[in-house]
């Protein structure tokens, strides 16, 4: 249980594939000016739609990204530097 208290503590270290996932993500969403759908994601990125869709929401908590939702459809956006 101690363990698991200082594990918490720590700032998160990304594995090398989650963090390739990401910027993989990343340049996609760079390239695009609009909100795109997980669709468009998928043939530039080497995974699954369900773990795309996971990557995508954790950029999003990370406050990298914009999220949309429209008719029940979730798009996203690289977020702008203002």
């Amino acid at each position: 249980l101690v363990n698991a208290s200082a594990s918490l503590k720590k700032p998160q270290r990304l594995s090398p594939r989650t963090e390739f996932a990401q910027k993989k993500i990343l340049d996609v969403l760079s390239t695009r000016r609009d909100f795109t759908s997980i669709s468009a994601i998928v043939p530039y990125v080497p995974l699954g739609k369900s773990q795309i869709r996971r990557h995508l929401y954790q950029l999003y908590e990370q406050g990298l990204l914009e999220q949309q939702e429209i008719d029940g459809i979730f798009l996203w956006r690289k977020k702008r530097d203002i």
